[in-house]
Order: C-alpha cells, then structure tokens, then sequence
C-alpha cells in the first residue's frame, strides 16, 4: 500500500483497465490517492477526496503473470512494485498498457524509496545483499543502475533512505550512521558534533601522550582502576575508564612477565614502534631464559637485521630458494647463483650452472 498525489491522465477503458473517473475530476477533486496491490500484481488506485474519504478510482491488471508482490512505491506516475523473485516491474499509471520488467537479481528485498525532488526518479533498493541505486528515465520507462554497495556478515546494513536528492542516509549493525553520496563511495558523518553520555571507542583513538602514558603504568601494574596522583586529570581518567572496557583482561593477566604484558598492552593501544621494540626483546628475553629453542618461535623475516646469524641465514636462503623455483634468463640464474655462494651452498650453486643450456652463449666451460 502506498499514497501518493494523484498525476493520472484522462483514462480510456480497454481489456485490461476499467476507469471510473476523469482526469479533469481527478486534478480538481481528488488531489490524492492510496495505492494499493494484491496477491495477484493487480493495482487499485483509491482516489481521496477533499473530505478524506475513499472514493473508488482505477484498477490495472498485470497482463502477465506476477509472482506475490513484496514492496510497492510510487512517485507520481511512476509505480515500481517488485515480487519474491527479484522482478522489478515499472508502471507507468498515465498510461496503464505501458509497464516494464527487468530482473535485478536481489532476494528479500526489503525496501524501494524514490528520491526527493521534482522530476527526480532516482530510487534506492534495499536487499538482503546490499544496497543499490538506480534511475527510471524515457518513455517507456527504462531503469539503469548508478551504484551498489554490497554487504558482508561483519557490516550488515539496518535501513537506509534519502537524506536528500544527492545523498543517501544509511545505518549499519555497527550503530553507525553514514551519509553517502550517489556512487556510494564517499560517506560524511558529523561525528563531531555527537555527545555522549558515555565515550566510546577503541583505545588506540586515545591521544598519543596520554596513550603512552597510560601504556607505562598499564604494564608497570596491570590496574584497571587509575587516580589523579599518577599524574592524569578528571578528563584523561573519564578516556582511560573507557579504553579499559576494550582492553584484553585475560590476556594480560596470564602474562607472567613485564615484557610480555607490555607487549600485548602496545599492541592493544596500536603503538606500533612499541610492539617493533617489545617484540624483538620480548624473543631474546626467552631465548636467554630456561626455555628450549624448539619453543621459542623465530622471529619473522621483517626483522631480518637484528636475528642470530643462523636465523638470518635461514631467511636468506628461503628467499633465494624462491627465485630460483622461477624460471629466467641466464643472468637471473647467475645471480641466484651467487647468492648460492654467498651463503655457503657452494654445491647448490655449481647444480645450477651445471644445468645451463649447452647452446647459451654465455655458458662458461
């Protein structure tokens, strides 16, 4: 069902049609009317009076056979209605015999809304895959799409309409509220202007200083309660409340050691160069403790320059060990080869000259 103002031209009865009223007692008497359709695709426009009262008005047949109907809308003389299927049909009510069909392979869609403004037939469609933009343009009435978004199971979206005849307004399950413009690539929120009752948000949103700060009395005594006299403010202390909220608890409470914890506390308030230093101290503090060196996971290959000598030549020879699986010309396999001998697999490098084509001419006997 859907109400609409009334824009219907003069009708004329044929097979399909029955009319019951002018366009002349249309535009003058019922400035209005509800729009209704069944099970069967068939539309019946109820015209409005200036008493509000429903007087009887037009019925269009489908002419074609209609799946169960679920959303219909309307903006002026343009009816959109989509069935179970995913087929959009576009009616034009001036017209009755005039009516398209175009499949838009969405299922479960929840949603049609035209957007406003005069002479503006662009209308959003709302699915269960996404969101999708289009334009009802020409006589007869054609639809080209302007956009998609689609979802994943992490971002679904709630609802979504027009903010105004530019820009599209959309909620997401993440309790966001988003503004797109028409290509759904640029989103603007006045997240600014927002008060809460409570600050939300991860901790690595904390200020720098303040996040360093806390990052060294979080690791020092792993408190969730702070007080002004280790140096914070009333403010700091409302921010550090609520990072804590977001903070692994379990995790660094099974830390047994200092640099354990402050690695985890770094890499939980997004301090990058203090998850670099943590990490490689944190790698040498076991490797000098009573742990066995087939417990101790290596480092990875990006910290390259400050690994133990048979370390970093493991991660040497798997990268020359990578180019040599690939295939190339003979100054690829020279190359590979000297890195062959720079690492001390002379044996390596001389199968590998060995296996040169005879007839290249840069084979050296």
């Amino acid at each position: 069902m859907e109400w609409v103002q009334c824009n219907l031209s003069k009708g004329k009865k044929n097979s399909v049609t029955t009319t019951i009223i002018e366009e002349n007692e249309i535009g003058s008497k019922y400035p209005e009317h509800l729009l209704i359709s069944d099970i069967a695709g068939n539309l019946y426009a109820f015209l409005i009076d200036s008493n509000s009262f429903l007087k009887p008005g037009t019925m269009i047949e489908p002419g074609i056979l209609l799946k169960p109907p679920v959303y219909l809308t309307c903006k002026l003389n343009i009816a959109l209605q989509v069935d179970s299927d995913g087929n959009l049909f576009v009616w034009d009510l001036s017209n009755h015999m005039d009516k398209q069909k175009q499949h838009i392979n969405r299922l479960e869609i929840r949603k049609l809304k035209f957007a406003p403004g005069a002479g503006n037939f662009r209308f959003l469609c709302l699915s269960s895959d996404g969101i999708d933009i289009f334009n009802v343009f020409g006589s007869p009435q054609s639809i080209e799409l302007i956009s998609t978004m689609k979802t994943d199971k992490k971002l679904q979206i709630i609802d979504a309409d027009w903010a105004s005849a530019e820009h599209t307004v959309i909620m997401f399950n993440d309790h966001s509220i988003r503004v797109f413009d028409l290509k759904l690539t640029k989103s603007y929120s006045s997240i600014y202007n927002y008060e809460f009752d409570d600050l939300l948000g991860p901790p690595v949103i904390l200020d720098r200083d303040l996040c360093k700060m806390f990052y060294f009395w979080l690791s020092a005594t792993c408190k969730k309660v702070y007080s002004t006299e280790l140096g914070f403010n009333n403010y700091e202390l409302s921010l550090i409340k609520n990072a804590c909220h977001s903070l692994p608890w379990t995790e660094l409470e099974l830390c047994t050691k200092i640099a354990e914890r402050s690695l985890v506390v770094c890499q939980s308030l997004g301090l990058k160069n203090e998850v670099q230093f943590w990490t490689v101290a944190f790698h040498y503090i076991m490797m000098g403790d009573d742990y066995a060196t087939s417990v101790v996971p290596p480092l990875d290959s990006c910290y390259d320059v400050v690994c133990d000598c048979a370390t970093y030549r493991k991660i040497q020879l798997e990268r020359v060990l990578l180019h040599e699986w690939k295939s190339g010309d003979y100054m690829h396999m020279r190359r590979v080869a000297d890195k062959f001998i720079l690492l001390g697999e002379k044996t390596r490098a001389l199968d590998l000259l060995l296996a040169t084509n005879v007839n290249d001419p840069n084979l050296l006997y």
